[in-house]
């Protein structure tokens, strides 16, 4: 499985149609890539090269390999077209990422006055997962919030749960943030197998934290 560098800005979008859940990720990613991405802040010192924080990832497939363990593959985009897979397990290869995932099953609601009409709407709620990953030793902008290890995870938390609450308008959907994880990896990845991975990231220098919202909207079901 061939894993290679994202090739526009450090966003990538997955698999499906740009309509319901996959515009709303795609939108949420958007606004997570402009508030870490966004090289005036913080400050950067001169001596720090520029690169991506955070690559973003859209909604992953779920890949159960031949030993039935279940890992989380997005896609390259190569001259307009989505290939290549990218495991998403633990890995320091980039400073940071983020992908989506949701948990079955997404829950359909037709309003009354709709049922007996050819086009109609359905208010759809899903469980969707953000999951962060991020090596510090390469997420040097972070540096002026301290040399302690806890302070930087708890920093970058509050900063993923800050670009969730308040950059992040309302668009066509309902947002609400259910859980946040951050103490183990197990946790972050949850219904992913990582139990062999080294890079544990409850441990300096990697940190990873999971947040699960309820995302309501509405889609067209014809």
């Amino acid at each position: 499985m061939g894993i290679k560098h994202p090739t526009e800005g450090g966003v990538i979008t997955t698999t499906g149609t740009k309509d319901g859940l996959f515009k709303i990720v795609d939108y949420i990613g958007g606004v997570y890539d402009v508030y870490f991405n966004d090289q005036s802040y913080p400050v950067t010192p001169s001596e720090i090269p520029a690169e991506t924080i955070l690559h973003v990832f859209g909604l992953v497939d779920r890949f159960v390999d031949e030993n039935n363990k279940a890992v989380p593959l997005a896609y390259n985009r190569t001259g307009g077209t989505l290939t290549d897979q990218i495991s998403l397990l633990p890995s320091d290869r980039y400073p940071g990422f983020l992908f989506f995932d949701y948990d079955d099953p997404l829950t359909f609601s037709i309003p009354d006055k709709y049922a007996q009409t050819a086009v109609y709407w359905a208010s759809i709620t899903a469980k969707l997962n953000l999951v962060f990953f991020f090596n510090m030793k390469r997420h040097k902008y972070y540096v002026k919030w301290g040399s302690d290890y806890r302070i930087q995870k708890e920093a970058l938390r509050n900063r993923v749960i800050d670009t969730l609450l308040r950059h992040t308008p309302k668009r066509g959907c309902e947002l609400h943030i259910n859980n946040v994880y951050d103490k183990t990896i197990q946790s972050v990845y949850k219904g992913y197998n990582v139990e062999d991975y080294k890079l544990m990231a409850d441990l300096y220098p990697y940190y990873s934290v999971r947040v699960e919202t309820t995302v309501t909207y509405k889609e067209t079901c014809s």
